[in-house]
């Protein structure tokens, strides 16, 4: 058998991410009462470190490329909002954005400088892009009004000039690319 199980619960994980250097999983778990918690395992050590303990589900949580900085999405009364947190410092849960209904599978950019996301801010799946420190979002993909239209599944490319992601538009179902320069 080609798997090495790295971390075993008698309770639901999700959402693991490798960090750059390959070193540690950032992975949401649920704990024994319930509550979902953000944590990363040393992969060498096997040890544990809380990130977050608000009680919500933290998707997807990418690093920064130099490893410094880990974001992810959590609910924020009612609404699923981009996070970052310092692994540095060991420290510190930085809200990013502040959208009305949910934005949530962050990438960063190959600098670390920018953050690429999914978000129905807009009504439908779209997708954004915002600065690392937070600030206004600017939409990446097109809105038609009355069409149905779903862009989820962002991810920076290495290169930093093309963001893949995927999603329906136009009646049928696609894996696309766009310049984040021209927006």
């Amino acid at each position: 058998e080609n798997l090495q199980r790295i971390l075993s619960s008698p309770t639901a994980i999700y959402s693991p991410a490798v960090s750059v250097d390959g070193r540690r999983v950032a992975y949401s778990i649920r704990e024994a009462g319930g509550k979902i918690v953000l944590r990363e395992r040393n992969l060498a050590s096997g040890q544990d470190r809380l990130i977050s303990s608000r009680g919500a589900l933290s998707y997807t949580p990418p690093s920064t490329p130099d490893g410094k900085r880990l974001a992810f999405a959590f609910d924020v009364g009612g609404g699923i909002e981009v996070h970052d947190y310092n692994l540095e410092r060991n420290c510190c849960v930085r809200r990013i954005t502040k959208g009305p209904r949910e934005d949530m599978m962050p990438s960063y950019s190959p600098d670390g400088k920018q953050l690429v996301f999914g978000s129905t801010r807009l009504g439908q799946a779209h997708i954004f892009i915002i600065s690392a420190e937070g600030g206004n979002a600017t939409q990446l993909t097109p809105y038609a009004y009355g069409e149905r239209i779903k862009f989820v599944g962002p991810d920076w490319s290495p290169t930093g000039n093309e963001i893949l992601f995927y999603g329906e538009s136009k009646g049928g179902f696609h894996i696309m690319i766009a310049d984040p320069g021209r927006r």
